[in-house]
């Protein structure tokens, strides 16, 4: 172990000299992150770019410490997902792709990808990132990734897979307004309205200020409940 982390230091005064070394890599400091998101980038950036310096030392860093890559991977999927409160698309995707090349068995860099792929209209690579999500960790505690590919399958018009998935996310979390909003809008497009407004009121009684279901009920004239 002495003989590793003796290696560890050499390499990072290699690339950056003792004082950087010693005061500047505090990786913990992007996972610690609080702020606005600008700020939040920002710390982890200087994180990432001290590792990103590294050029080939990085891979004897990978090599001494087996835990470094799936930990850089960490680091670039906090930063992705502070990019997409930005709206930062292509940015956060670039780091989504490099957080799931350094650490492929993070589930939550395929569910911040599948994401991204959903919101900037690349349907079948969001569909492929939430079902590996769904299949590698099961049901069990991934009712956003079935509402999230929901979603995607809407945007391809698949309504029944669509519907499907809604239905999967409210019956794993009954109370979750957003995924009961959508099955509304493909009860809809089915034109099973008196379905949709159930859902939607059942929404807006899990979620009073959900405004979307609100004013759903609104276009189709009716009265949403107190």
């Amino acid at each position: 172990m002495r003989y590793q982390m003796m290696m560890l230091c050499l390499v990072l005064m290699m690339g950056y000299g003792r004082a950087e070394a010693a005061t500047t890599i505090q990786p913990a400091d992007c996972l610690k992150a609080t702020g606005p998101a600008e700020q939040r980038i920002a710390i982890c950036s200087a994180s990432i770019e001290i590792f990103e310096g590294l050029g080939e030392g990085l891979a004897v860093v990978a090599a001494i410490d087996k835990k470094f890559m799936p930990a850089l991977g960490i680091l670039y999927e906090t930063r992705g997902t502070a990019l997409m409160e930005i709206r930062d698309w292509a940015r956060a995707r670039a780091d989504l792709n490099k957080a799931i090349r350094a650490n492929p068995n993070y589930l939550m860099s395929y569910l911040s990808r599948g994401k991204v792929e959903l919101v900037t209209g690349n349907f079948d690579q969001a569909i492929a990132d939430l079902t590996k999500v769904i299949e590698v960790s099961g049901d069990t505690g991934q009712p956003e990734a079935r509402n999230w590919r929901a979603w995607a399958w809407l945007g391809k018009n698949a309504l029944q897979r669509s519907l499907a998935d809604f239905s999967e996310a409210v019956s794993l979390k009954p109370d979750y307004a957003d995924a009961y909003f959508g099955r509304g809008m493909v009860r809809e497009r089915l034109e099973q309205g008196t379905y949709a407004i159930l859902d939607y009121r059942t929404a807006l009684g899990f979620a009073p200020n959900h405004l979307r279901s609100r004013a759903a009920l609104k276009r189709l004239g009716v009265e949403s409940l107190p």
